[in-house]
């Protein structure tokens, strides 16, 4: 199975549109040590044919330019993409399928709940199921394993993730098991394993099971510490946690909770545009790669 990049950072990008932090400022500026980063997804694929979107977000457009695999190859409209499955419905997972909205041969997967508040609360998304063409959007139950469109090879099994509802959601809808999932893809023809964990607000026990079954584990990196943003003053809740995140360092942070995986390959997503492990120069990214982590990038490939 081939893993590849498509964005990294968390909502807003880095640089953010209208940040002016260290970061978001250091790309402005050239900084070599700061690079941009587009918002978060994954594409998966077996062949390096047909791709499988793990989220996809509202640079859809441009990271498909980016990356020649998944342009179109075949007559006057094509595209190499089958699926997308969707882990939560926080606006940086679900705006990409507005962009990809032209003539949609792709199947979206998620969790009943997922669908329903999309569609229920964003009637611009209404589109997506509305005839002459609509789009197939597959739910899938917790635990159970599935197959996404086309392939018999890469097995997906959906797992509940301790999270939060998004924000704009917060007043209408209670926080439900099926709100955010991780997933645990298993390669059938190389017998490795994916866990993709893009937003975690506690380690349960469910969750490190998923871990420990993981060849290479792509994980929740939001901030580097519990009060980064509130330091900043610009959060709207006391703690990252709070937020429905947990910090990547720290005594119980992630590094920290997870320090005796030594054999998994572990790779941090989701970055806010205020971490400071993403100035490769900064002792926070070298206490990454020190511990053992990788910071995802565009355009990173991974192959298992």
């Amino acid at each position: 199975m081939q893993i590849l990049v498509l964005g990294s950072a968390a909502g807003g990008g880095l640089p953010q549109w209208n940040c002016n932090c260290d970061n978001c400022r250091a790309v402005r500026q050239g900084d070599a040590h700061v690079i941009p980063r587009n918002q978060p997804s994954l594409a998966i694929s077996s062949d390096g044919k047909d791709w499988h979107l793990l989220n996809i977000g509202p640079d859809i457009r441009q990271q498909i330019a980016d990356n020649p695999s998944l342009h179109p190859q075949n007559g006057i409209r094509h595209t190499p993409i089958r699926s997308i499955v969707l882990t939560n419905a926080d606006i940086d997972h679900i705006l990409g399928l507005l962009i990809l909205r032209e003539a949609r041969p792709y199947t979206i997967y998620s969790t009943p709940w997922i669908k329903k508040v999309v569609l229920e609360s964003n009637t611009s998304f209404r589109l997506l199921v509305r005839k002459p063409e609509p789009v197939e959007w597959i739910e899938f139950p917790l635990d159970r394993p599935f197959f996404p469109k086309d392939n018999e090879t890469i097995r997906i099994t959906p797992f509940a993730v301790p999270c939060k509802v998004p924000l704009y959601l917060m007043d209408d809808y209670e926080n439900h098991p099926e709100a955010t999932v991780g997933l645990n893809i298993h390669d059938l023809k190389s017998g490795k394993t994916l866990v993709f964990i893009p937003g975690v607000q506690d380690f349960s026990a469910e969750v490190i099971a998923q871990i420990d079954q993981a060849d290479v584990l792509f994980i929740d990196g939001t901030t580097f510490t519990d009060t980064e943003m509130q330091d900043l003053g610009i959060a709207h809740a006391p703690t990252t946690r709070v937020m429905g995140h947990w910090p990547v360092g720290g005594d119980d942070g992630t590094i920290a909770l997870l320090k005796d995986r030594t054999d998994i390959r572990k790779v941090f997503i989701h970055m806010n545009n205020t971490n400071p492990m993403l100035r490769d120069s900064s002792p926070e990214a070298e206490f990454v790669r020190n511990s053992g982590w990788e910071i995802s990038y565009e355009g990173m490939t991974i192959d298992i």
